[in-house]
């Protein structure tokens, strides 16, 4: 009679056992579903933080070329190599 006890225990524990291994699996299973989802997100995100880096980039240095050449033209004098320095008072010494 004690072993018949112990033997419907043991199935029971069994049983239990299984049914918390396949919860364990579960678990694991929509853990590892929900990572691959997300790292496919990330991979998405950094490709797209990548490109807007580089368009960043991009627009910077039009910006500069454009303030360069808004420098340029608004003091001219500044693009006049040393050698050809013209000076206001140099129309005296001509006359």
């Amino acid at each position: 009679m004690i072993i018949m006890v112990q033997q419907l225990i043991c199935n029971e524990e069994l049983f239990r056992l299984k049914d918390l291994k396949k919860e364990i699996q579960e678990v694991n299973w929509a853990r590892k579903n929900q990572q691959t989802l997300v790292g496919e997100r990330l991979r998405q995100l950094e490709s797209q933080w990548v490109g807007l880096v580089s368009k960043n980039y991009e627009i910077e240095t039009v910006i500069s070329k454009i303030e360069a050449e808004l420098g340029r033209r608004i003091n001219p004098e500044d693009d006049i190599e040393d050698g050809d320095i013209y000076y206001e008072d140099q129309d005296d010494d001509l006359g």
